[in-house]
């Protein structure tokens, strides 16, 4: 999933690649953020 996130896929391609309904993967991308095990990258280009 994380890799999908990474590739700048859409919601609907991420939840395929986690085998997870597009509702889990905003609960799991937000809890992620809450807790900082992720954050959103800024591209400065």
């Amino acid at each position: 999933m994380l890799s999908a996130l990474r590739e700048h896929r859409g919601l609907a391609a991420v939840s395929q690649a986690a085998g997870v309904s597009p509702e889990d993967v905003e609960d799991i991308v937000h809890h992620l953020l809450w807790r900082g095990v992720v954050s959103l990258g800024v591209d400065e280009s």
